[in-house]
């Protein structure tokens, strides 16, 4: 144990502030790092999701379900943009029931604003 000059008992502590040359835990540094690593998760287009793909994965032939995750990981790393990710799904949908109702009820809700507007 070090020597507290102020407190000669007490168990070294670390400041909220750090001068140079001052003692940082590991712990801190690790956490900073893993923080500064972390892969950015990014946010699907909607209104797909990761329920509605993992359940549609399920419902699509290998091949399919195989350009699905080879999509997802272009889309994630950021080599396909959202718009030709839901194009894909939307060209595959009629091999899934997940999908085709997905994207019907999608079609659905925009007439039901545009009716809205038109009555407004």
């Amino acid at each position: 144990m070090q020597h507290n000059m102020f407190n000669p008992g007490a168990a070294p502590s670390f400041a909220a502030f750090r001068m140079p040359g001052d003692y940082v835990r590991h712990d801190d540094i690790d956490e900073q790092q893993a923080k500064r690593h972390q892969p950015m998760q990014l946010q699907l287009p909607s209104p797909l999701t990761e329920q509605v793909l993992s359940e549609a994965m399920r419902e699509l032939n290998q091949g399919t379900a195989r350009a699905v995750e080879s999509c997802l990981q272009c889309y994630r790393g950021k080599r396909m943009s959202g718009d030709d990710l839901l194009s894909f799904t939307r060209s595959i949908a009629m091999h899934s029931a997940t999908l085709s109702a997905l994207f019907q009820r999608k079609t659905q809700q925009r007439a039901l604003q545009c009716d809205m507007g038109e009555a407004a």
